[in-house]
């Protein structure tokens, strides 16, 4: 047998339905005609290839037409096949799934039966020569999956080797031709967790995409989220699925930036609506940030940038002095902010108290902008470092600078060998959500309740909904002044204390006024080249 199966005589084939006017004897001459092309090439593919990545696929391009069966598929009764067939078949019927050019067959080889599509060839989005276009057209699957979900409970494979453009004689255009599923089977509905899945999956195909598309895409993600489900859990899943996709650590920049332009100015993801008057707690959204380091420009920038996210409090996690060159500028900005709760850094103890006793916990280079800084500021500046208290408790949250099982609260990490042993340590103290600071890293830890053993997950800067379902949060806005994540944009967060979302934010600042002042001030070079390339 051929590797693709084909007929004897138009007797063979068994018209089931048909809406691109092709009948039996027609599909059997596409079938055995000399030119018709097997895709062999197409079959068994995975990762960004066009194809099938089922080997037992089988594929004949043939004029205007792709021809598809599968070998695994075939039966000796042709009425199993048929009614296999009419079932897919209603599952779209009036639906917009499939090209209007359509036809469903059964075929008869060596006594086997065999279903057989027939479709319009189309140009696959993967086929698109420009990212752009190939980047529009993901969005228009990924919608058209979307409300194929919502309104019938069908699920689509996303993949962009399944959805195609009729050119219709035209060029193609993702604005101009309208698009199509071209996979013949359907499934149970999506999740938006699946399909925030599908999305960043796609990252790898593009490996060449500077961040700035992504961040782009995922703002006009979501315009198309919108328009399909305004409800929190659905968003929240969405932006979990693209935040839990395993990547290798290379694209997780990428999948950050994605992140980023779903979220910023989201508004689905928080409701503006001021606090009630009679409400006795007037602040809603609280500014969470830290390691400041004495880089005013970068703390100026997220605090006005914070305005622009309504918000009305400040939880400050430590660490305004050392590094940078504004020690006592910050000290200042910092203590002004009304309706704030500030916490003391390792950096802040250091400095504030007795170098020559506290000294050997720093790096050299940290050692020096220490004694740098301790130079500059004043008593009543040690005072009011000194004097911020090392943690904050509040019900089933807490605030520390370091680590909640550290007994100093500000010397030791969250880090991936000891954050299992912290979940345990707020387990043991019924506290369900910890902000952090300390690894200069914006950047989350979860755990979930399992049996028998809890359910741990290390997740990149997206929104979380804290405070149900039994999970514990590990939280690190990251650094406004140092960031060590080779981001060098200021790092913050927004919680929104109505709703208990944290919205992860990144913000540009004048980081060359922030190198001319060490430069002028005789602090080390190094500090200023870890500032431009974020780490």
């Amino acid at each position: 047998m051929e590797w693709f199966p084909r007929p004897s005589s138009p007797a063979d084939l068994l018209v089931v339905e048909t809406t691109g006017h092709l009948d039996a004897s027609q599909l059997f001459e596409l079938l055995t005609s000399p030119l018709a092309e097997e895709l062999q090439h197409k079959v068994g593919v995975s990762g960004s290839a066009d194809g099938s990545a089922k080997a037992s696929t089988r594929l004949l391009a043939t004029e205007d037409w792709i021809l598809k069966t599968n070998i695994q598929q075939a039966e000796p009764e042709a009425e199993t096949i048929t009614r296999t067939l009419s079932q897919q078949i209603e599952t779209g019927r009036g639906k917009p799934i499939w090209h209007p050019a359509k036809a469903w067959f059964a075929m008869m080889v060596d006594n086997q039966w065999y279903p057989v599509t027939a479709c319009a060839k189309l140009v696959t989005l993967r086929e698109l020569p420009e990212l752009g276009e190939r980047i529009k057209g993901w969005s228009r699957s990924i919608e058209l999956a979307a409300r194929i979900s919502v309104d019938h409970n069908i699920g689509l494979d996303i993949n962009p080797a399944n959805f195609g453009l009729d050119p219709q004689g035209q060029a193609v255009s993702v604005d101009r031709n309208d698009i199509y599923y071209l996979d013949d089977e359907t499934y149970s509905s999506l999740s938006l967790l699946e399909i925030g899945e599908a999305v960043v999956s796609r990252i790898p195909e593009e490996p060449e995409a500077d961040l700035q598309v992504w961040t782009e895409w995922g703002q006009a993600l979501q315009s198309v989220i919108a328009g399909v489900t305004t409800r929190l859990n659905d968003i929240l899943d969405f932006t979990s699925g693209i935040n839990s996709y395993p990547l290798t650590k290379k694209f997780y920049p990428q999948r950050a930036a994605l992140i980023e332009g779903f979220s910023v100015g989201n508004q689905l993801l928080t409701s503006r609506k001021k606090p009630s008057k009679k409400d006795k707690l007037k602040s809603r959204f609280t500014c969470v940030f830290a390691d400041v380091h004495g880089n005013l420009p970068a703390l100026e920038a997220i605090l006005k940038d914070a305005k622009k996210h309504s918000v009305d409090s400040y939880l400050f996690l430590g660490d305004a002095v050392g590094y940078g060159p504004w020690p006592r500028e910050c000290i200042a900005r910092i203590a002004e902010l009304e309706a704030s709760i500030l916490i003391r850094g390792n950096h802040d103890h250091i400095i504030g108290g007795d170098l020559s006793v506290e000294h050997q916990g720093l790096n050299r280079h940290a050692r020096e902008s220490a004694t740098w800084t301790s130079n500059q500021i004043t008593d009543s500046d040690r005072e009011w470092l000194t004097s911020l208290p090392v943690e904050y408790v509040n019900g089933n949250f807490v605030a520390v600078h370091g680590a909640p099982q550290d007994p100093h609260k500000f010397f030791a990490y969250v880090y991936e060998m000891t954050f299992r042993n912290n979940f345990s340590f707020m387990e043991n103290n019924q506290q369900n959500v910890c902000f952090y600071a300390h690894t200069h890293v914006q950047f989350a830890h979860r755990r979930q309740p399992g049996t028998p053993d809890p359910i741990d997950s290390k997740l990149s800067p997206a929104p979380l909904r804290l405070f149900e379902e039994g999970n514990r949060y590990l939280i690190n806005p990251g650094s406004v002044g140092q960031p060590r994540d080779g981001d060098p944009r200021s790092a913050y967060a927004v919680w929104d204390r109505e709703s208990n979302i944290v919205m992860f934010h990144r913000v540009k600042y004048p980081i060359e006024k922030t190198i001319a002042e060490i430069h002028r001030v005789g602090l080390s070079e190094d500090l200023a080249l870890r500032l431009e390339i974020g780490r």
